[in-house]
Formats: C-alpha cells, sequence, structure tokens
C-alpha cells in the first residue's frame, strides 16, 4: 500500500494523531516543538533544531524538495517528526536518511514506530531502494523498534559522536532494504 496524499488521522493506542508534511507554515510550531524537547533529546540530534537558523535551512530543503519531513499532531501541538534525505546524487543516489524523533510525553505509544511506517512508504513511492538510519548504540530502545521494522546493524562507528555536552557515544547504522 503507498500513500501518496495527506493529512492522514490515524489510530494510535486509543487516540488519534494527524500526520502530514512540514511546510514553511510551521516553523513557529517546529521551533516551540523543539524548544521543548528535553536536554537527552537534543544532545543526540545531529543539527540544533532550536536554532531559527537550522529550521529555515530544513525549510528550505523541503520547499527545494531536498527533504521530505512528516509531522505528528496532537490537540493542534507537534508531538513529533520524521525526514526522509534522499540523495539525489552519487553512488547513493538509491538511498536515502531517516531521522525519527518523539517527543518524550508521547513515547512508548506507537508514534515511532508509525513515522517509520509512513517514511518507509514516501521512500517507496519515490522509487528509493534503501533506507538508513544513524542511532547512538545506547538508544536501545529505538534500536529495538527499528529492528522490529526490518532494519539491521550495518555498521558500529566508535565513538564518532560528541554530543553537545562533550561526550564521546558510538553509533550504529541501521539499514533496510525496501521491499523486503
Amino acid at each position: 500500500m503507498t500513500r501518496k496524499t495527506y493529512p492522514h488521522i490515524l489510530a494510535v493506542n486509543g487516540g488519534q494523531v494527524i500526520v502530514r508534511p512540514m511546510t514553511a507554515v510551521d516553523r513557529a510550531s517546529m521551533l516551540a516543538f523543539a524548544r521543548g524537547l528535553t536536554e537527552q533529546d537534543l544532545l543526540v540530534l545531529r543539527d540544533d533544531i532550536t536554532r531559527d537558523d537550522v529550521v529555515d535551512q530544513w525549510i528550505a530543503d523541503l520547499s527545494a524538495e531536498r527533504a521530505m519531513t512528516l509531522l505528528l499532531e496532537s490537540d493542534g501541538k507537534i508531538v513529533g517528526y520524521g525526514t526522509l534525505l534522499p540523495n539525489h546524487i552519487g553512488w547513493t543516489r538509491h538511498m536515502a536518511e531517516m531521522t525519527i524523533l518523539v517527543s518524550a510525553a508521547y513515547r512508548n505509544r506507537g508514534y515511532g514506530k508509525l513515522l517509520t511506517r509512513e517514511l518507509l512508504l514516501a521512500a517507496q513511492d519515490q522509487g528509493l531502494e534503501k533506507v538508513v538510519l544513524y542511532v547512538l548504540a545506547d538508544q536501545q530502545g529505538s534500536r529495538r523498534m527499528l529492528e522490529q521494522q526490518g532494519f539491521k546493524p550495518e555498521a558500529l562507528l566508535a565513538d564518532w559522536v560528541k554530543t553537545r555536552d562533550g561526550r564521546h557515544h558510538d553509533l550504529v547504522i541501521l539499514a533496510r532494504v525496501l521491499g523486503s
């Protein structure tokens, strides 16, 4: 099954959530969401999405169709997002990087799984063959959920990540071949 139109209203563990693409209109809401994240969440983000200029570049990438971000909304607020960043040129043009983040208050309810499935469908719609994610080695819950969705570890990179507080962490690259 593929999905080409949004928004969707989906049931998740007895509640409802709206899934829809992020646009420039969401700038202030995304900044509010990002600035409400826990320090632990912010430690593991590659880009500091609490910064205006980072969100502005993100929106520019969305507008130029270099990326796709799906938002999860509950009660009119962003509670999570997932981004698909295809590689448009070079030897990895058949692949995309995926990022998933759900706010702490909404975790363990199936939202991450929902975003993962939605982005995998979008990747298939775009003709992509493989999706990769980067997860800190100590993020066992996220890793377990992704492995249940068919992702497999492909590499362990020692001390690859230096978080905002200066600590080093190992990084696991997970990948899923689409159509499997």
